[in-house]
């Protein structure tokens, strides 16, 4: 047990450039997503709201999976070595950093199926005026449609996504506009490596 604890612990000293980017964009586009998606609400418009949040929701996931991407990237240099990258490490960087958020949702998820009203609430707040405002929008637009717990486990889908994917993509050297074929100017893992020689 406290082997495992030592090693989930080194897993955040390893990883925390990358987490404490990660918290810094979470928290920034939180207020960001919330102060938009207000503005929006209170319009009235619907259009403008659903804009609100794909642009909120839009930024954040970019953001991460930029760093993703960029570290992907690096590591595909190390690739020419003896190190091994683990194609799920931005997966397992995505989980950590959100951990503190995750840790919310869950309290959350068991105050709604206790009936813990007032305590729901406040979590509930706390959750997504603090910690996910870019989210705000979203919960708002959906709530007569789906439930709570349902809104919470998707409203992490986007960025685990996007630091896996922005990962595995870094690994490879393939950058989205590439895929898409508009043209590239991006230096090759090998010029990389000759350049820090």
């Amino acid at each position: 047990m406290v082997d495992t604890m030592k090693k989930f612990f080194n897993l955040y000293v390893k990883y925390s450039k990358y987490i404490f980017k990660f918290w810094v964009n979470q928290v920034t586009m939180s207020v960001f997503g919330v102060i938009l998606s207000l503005a929006a609400i209170a319009t009235g418009n619907t259009g403008l709201v659903i804009g609100s949040i794909v642009f909120s929701i839009g930024f954040f996931v970019f953001l991460q999976y930029d760093i993703m991407f960029t570290k992907g990237f690096e590591d595909s240099v190390r690739n020419h070595d003896a190190f091994q990258p683990n194609k799920w490490e931005g997966l397992i960087i995505g989980l950590l950093a959100y951990a503190p958020t995750l840790l919310f949702a869950v309290i959350a998820m068991v105050a709604y199926f206790c009936n813990a009203a007032v305590f729901f609430s406040i979590i509930k707040f706390v959750y997504i005026f603090l910690l996910h405002g870019s989210y705000n929008g979203f919960f708002w637009l959906l709530a007569e449609h789906l439930t709570d717990p349902v809104l919470f486990i998707l409203s992490f889908a986007p960025v685990l996504t996007a630091t896996t994917l922005g990962y595995y993509l870094g690994l490879k050297d393939m950058p989205i506009r590439k895929i898409l074929g508009i043209p590239v100017n991006q230096r090759k893992p090998d010029d990389q490596k000759k350049n820090k020689k």
